[in-house]
């Protein structure tokens, strides 16, 4: 029998013998901890719930408190982080209400570490300070030791290296005075991590395997695979790359075994990342796309955008551009909801650490760090604040090359525009033109959105003036062929930059369309009919720009226009809106069964319609990308001649 084996045994006798219905419940919840450290956190949220109802029959409080504050930490280990925070909140309560500060310092603690690996640095730093707090005012040291380590943990994934290694320290040194091992060897790891990143790789190494026989001693699983990790980790940056493997693997089976999602992420990506190194690409995605959806389960931002990195990396070497552009939007959308969270934290919490750390505070050091660091953060502010008025005043140049209302109302009397921007400036433009009977309109996605897609929409408004109003080039498909070419010409590319874009010529009552991956729509309502018919043409597979080793050609269709016919250019960003009740993408068949239902209203309403739905759709969400939806009624009443 394994010492954890016996451990438990004793610990289930002690379960019997005990005097009185709370003692057994204590017993009980030493058990579920046990099972924890033995690695099996499912069994370990069984024994939680039947505690639960156990000390809600017996109306036992602290009971009651302990039981949810170790079921919230088992069920963030296995990624439940709402029922996590649920029971950790009602365990909170509890110890205010018993005022039992190690408890209070305990729970408050764990509910940031839950906001952390969530990618909320704001809540989760508040949270450890607080917990720090209350551990110091309690006379159970083990609590201010846990508080220290965490907080070098949050100030480690900041990336304030120093202060990290002191809490590290700080926690190693009192879990040493209370001869708790557990947390000497986590301190030790902490330690070690940031070593590492200094280049002290004997030192760090020392600190690991010191850690690691702390952890076999006690056969903790949970620890035990945090140094298999990093001792992978170290190996890697050794250049022993077989090692790295051997290491990382042992982690991950543990891992695996204990369904400790949050650990597999890191370890999954780490191997994901040793494996493109050595450019085992198809292993290497194999084990970054395993960890992209154990950290969206999770909602384990920090790590899902050092994912979607490599990913993008990965494919790109390959050639597979679509993929890499598609995972460096991802990462690119991630990081900056998770670093701009970041900078919020790192702000917020400078008075939190001013008041928690009694000795620095009396310090003439910490106190000018802090003058500098708010000095920093004051400049970084100012210069956000200087870029988001430059870019706002973009915004004006953008719209300046838009047709006006008044000029698109002259080209198509009746008509709307749904023109929805989703980072102030946007990717997206439309273009129109009219000389004689003939009117030119043009609805473009140019690659990426922000400042980025903004400056390709100035360049197509450009080449589409030269192209129109100066070489007097009329037909759509080849306004396209040379919009091609120049993007090409212009942009010196093999790389993925360009546009897509439908392109409508109107002569009288007849319509021309040619599209570069985009589609022109069409409702049709004819006598005797009760509802409005949709029509779809699709234009060319090819966009413009991007691929040169491909010979492009882009057809043209006509179409007779009858006096109540109702047409649509759009881009994708309408469609491809994430929001409803699943999370999912709106989609184009949605949009063009909407279509249908809104046909019979004036236009502006349909504009209005158009807008309402995409905002309920789209809820608390971000907007996914740039949106312009065009309608327009062109039937012209011929005189009679």
């Amino acid at each position: 029998m394994t010492l954890l084996a016996q451990r438990l045994q004793k610990l289930l006798t002690e379960i019997d013998l005990a005097p009185t219905p709370e003692a057994r419940l204590d017993a009980k919840l030493k058990v579920a901890w046990e099972y924890m450290v033995m690695g099996n956190p499912s069994e370990s949220y069984r024994w939680c719930e039947e505690i639960e109802r156990e000390a809600l029959a017996l109306q036992y409080q602290r009971g009651l408190a302990e039981a949810w504050q170790q079921w919230g930490f088992v069920a963030n280990t296995l990624g439940k982080t709402q029922i996590a925070l649920e029971k950790l909140e009602g365990a909170e309560k509890i110890f205010l209400q018993l005022e039992d500060k190690a408890g209070i310092a305990s729970v408050i603690g764990r509910k940031g570490a839950v906001y952390w690996g969530m990618g909320n640095y704001d809540k989760g730093l508040e949270y450890a300070f607080q917990s720090l707090k209350w551990a110091q005012e309690s006379p159970e040291r083990l609590f201010e030791g846990y508080s220290n380590y965490l907080i070098g943990g949050y100030f480690f994934d900041l990336k304030d290296y120093a202060q990290s290694y002191q809490y590290y320290k700080t926690a190693y040194d009192i879990f040493e005075k209370l001869n708790e091992k557990a947390g000497m060897g986590r301190a030790m790891n902490g330690m070690a991590n940031n070593l590492m990143l200094k280049g002290k790789y004997t030192e760090a190494l020392a600190k690991l395997e010191a850690s690691l026989l702390l952890h076999l001693e006690l056969n903790n699983l949970n620890n035990l695979s945090r140094d298999y990790n990093d001792l992978g980790k170290l190996q890697a940056l050794l250049g022993n790359t077989k090692e790295a493997f051997i290491f990382y693997e042992k982690a991950l089976t543990i891992r695996r075994e204990q369904r400790y999602l949050a650990g597999m992420a890191t370890t999954l990506i780490e191997l994901g990342e040793l494996n493109f190194q050595t450019q085992a690409l198809t292993e290497a995605i194999k084990y970054l796309e395993e960890a992209v959806n154990i950290c969206k389960e999770i909602q384990s931002h920090a790590k899902l955008f050092r994912a979607y990195q490599i990913l993008a990396q990965i494919y790109k070497q390959q050639g597979n551009f679509e993929q890499a552009y598609h995972y460096l939007a991802q990462f690119v959308s991630v990081k900056e909801e998770t670093l701009g969270n970041e900078n919020q934290t790192l702000l917020k919490n400078l008075k939190n650490q001013f008041e928690t750390e009694k000795a620095q505070r009396e310090s003439e050091i910490f106190r000018l760090r802090n003058v500098e660091l708010k000095a920093a953060y004051d400049l970084i502010a100012q210069k956000n604040k200087d870029i988001t008025a430059s870019i706002t005043y973009s915004q004006r140049i953008q719209a300046a090359i838009l047709p006006n209302e008044t000029t698109l109302s002259h080209i198509l009397p009746q008509h709307f525009v749904l023109y929805q921007p989703r980072d102030i400036v946007s990717g997206d433009f439309y273009w129109a033109w009219a000389e004689g009977n003939r009117k030119i309109i043009v609805v473009a996605d140019c690659t990426g959105h922000g400042v980025p897609g903004a400056i390709m929409t100035m360049l197509g408004n450009s080449l589409l003036n030269s192209l129109i109003l100066e070489r007097n080039i009329w037909q759509p498909h080849l306004i396209l062929e040379n919009l091609d070419k120049k993007v090409l010409a212009t942009l010196h590319q093999s790389a993925q930059d360009g546009m897509d874009a439908a392109v409508v010529l109107i002569e009288n009552n007849t319509l021309t369309f040619a599209g570069a991956k985009s589609s022109l729509i069409r409702l049709r309502k004819d006598k005797g009919q009760a509802k409005h018919q949709v029509e779809r043409w699709k234009g060319s597979i090819f966009s413009i720009g991007g691929d040169t080793k491909i010979e492009k050609r882009f057809s043209t269709q006509s179409l007779n226009i009858a006096e109540n016919d109702i047409f649509y250019l759009s881009t994708d960003g309408y469609q491809d809106q994430f929001g409803g009740a699943q999370n999912r993408k709106f989609s184009s068949r949605q949009f063009l069964e909407m279509l249908a239902q809104i046909a019979h209203l004036p236009l502006e309403a349909q504009k209005q319609h158009l807008l309402e739905t995409h905002l309920q759709w789209k809820g608390e969400q971000k907007q996914t990308d740039d949106i312009l939806v065009m309608g327009f009624m062109p039937f012209v009443e011929l005189s009679e001649s």
